[in-house]
């Protein structure tokens, strides 16, 4: 293994230890996103058994 090989084992590991953080970030915003979601649902919910009441 030459040093072109190592730079290349050394890219090639920060670049999945760079799509790990990405992924992560990714899952967060979604875990934000869902629960807007289940809030509004919540709310719509609500106020449509209001409305037909």
């Amino acid at each position: 293994m030459d040093a072109s090989d190592t730079t290349s084992w050394k890219r090639l590991f920060d670049e999945l230890k760079d799509t790990q953080l990405y992924i992560k970030d990714i899952r967060t915003d979604y875990q934000g996103v869902q629960q807007q979601l289940t809030n509004m649902t919540k709310k719509l919910s609500k106020f449509s058994s209001m409305m037909l009441s």
